[in-house]
């Protein structure tokens, strides 16, 4: 007799129940099994570090001759650097000759507008100390705001102007009087001082080492180193090339019986005549009387002044620099070395 559909059916799911926990049984004891009868595949080692990169070798670069301004922020070069000045001697029958660049590399422009024609502009000479100091004369700073003034460097021709500096202050000697005009110097500090190193035909002159010597040839630059003179009037002529001139020291007493209390014994002012015709003009004061000592050039003298401008009768009058000298080093850190 078949059994009824309740007890089949009672049967068959006794069965499935009985299958279903031998399966289960095998899945525990050998592991689960994907569809398909295939193993799970074990899971992927991450993949290695990649390998150190070694870190490079410390490059020694080579020393540069460059020195930091003892008070600022320029980047200077030793005095004279590369460019010592030209020495060779100037013709006698003519005043001074057209500079080229390198012959003066000291030589500085002082004017109080800018742009790429200076040639009315410029009022003074100076003379660069290191990457951030000019040395000119007091006459040529007294009464004018210093951050009106610039300072043009690298260059021989006012119509086509070189690197300049916009000045930050100045001090102009304690001792400065305007009635004799004993003790004419004036240091300018530049607001951003000069990178030296970058500036073709520039380095800075180097400080005196010694007294103010007589009967030596010296040189002098400027653009009014003619005669021509700033109480002609003629515009026209002004030179816009720098000049230089190799000029002859005189002796202290000599200088003192020519312009007695402008110029005292004792050896405040160096008085220096030219070889030639002429000499020094209103235009050049606060420039350089540069002395040759060695393979050194030494700002010997700051032009001052004299009497009747470039005559062949009376020398130029020179504020003597070493007798300033530990103030010019007090003030401005000195030369670089």
């Amino acid at each position: 007799m078949w059994a009824q559909p309740s007890t089949m059916m009672s049967y068959i799911r006794a069965l499935l129940l009985l299958l279903l926990l031998e399966t289960c049984t095998v899945i525990l004891t050998h592991g689960c099994r994907r569809s398909g009868g295939r193993r799970r595949p074990p899971p992927r080692r991450p993949p290695p570090p990649p390998p150190a990169v070694k870190a490079e070798e410390e490059t020694t670069l080579p020393p540069v001759l460059v020195v930091e301004s003892a008070q600022g922020s320029g980047v200077c070069l030793p005095c004279g650097g590369s460019d010592k000045g030209n020495f060779e001697p100037t013709p006698v029958d003519h005043f001074g000759l057209e500079a080229k660049l390198g012959d003066a590399p000291w030589q500085v422009a002082l004017t109080e507008k800018t742009g790429s024609n200076i040639l009315d502009d410029n009022f003074c000479g100076g003379t660069l100390i290191n990457a951030d100091w000019v040395l000119t004369a007091a006459q040529c700073t007294k009464g004018r705001d210093p951050t009106k003034i610039y300072a043009y460097i690298g260059l021989i021709d006012l119509q086509s102007p070189g690197p300049r500096a916009q000045c930050e202050r100045k001090i102009e000697h304690p001792d400065y009087s305007n009635v004799t005009g004993n003790f004419d110097f004036s240091l300018l500090k530049m607001e951003i001082g000069f990178n030296l190193p970058m500036i073709p035909f520039v380095s800075p002159s180097c400080l005196p080492s010694a007294d103010n010597p007589e009967n030596v040839d010296v040189l002098l630059s400027g653009w009014v180193t003619q005669e021509w003179s700033l109480d002609s009037g003629d515009n026209v002529n002004q030179p816009h090339m720098l000049q230089r001139e190799i000029i002859r020291t005189e002796s202290s007493a000599d200088c003192a019986y020519m312009y007695g209390e402008t110029c005292p014994t004792g050896g405040s002012c160096v008085c220096a005549h030219a070889i030639g015709e002429f000499d020094s003009c209103q235009g050049d004061i606060g420039g350089p009387l540069i002395h040759k000592n060695g393979d050194r050039p030494e700002l010997y003298g700051v032009y001052s002044g004299g009497y009747d401008c470039g005559s062949p009768r009376f020398p130029g009058v020179y504020t003597n620099v070493f007798r300033v000298k530990e103030w010019i080093i007090q003030e401005t850190g000195g030369e670089c070395t």
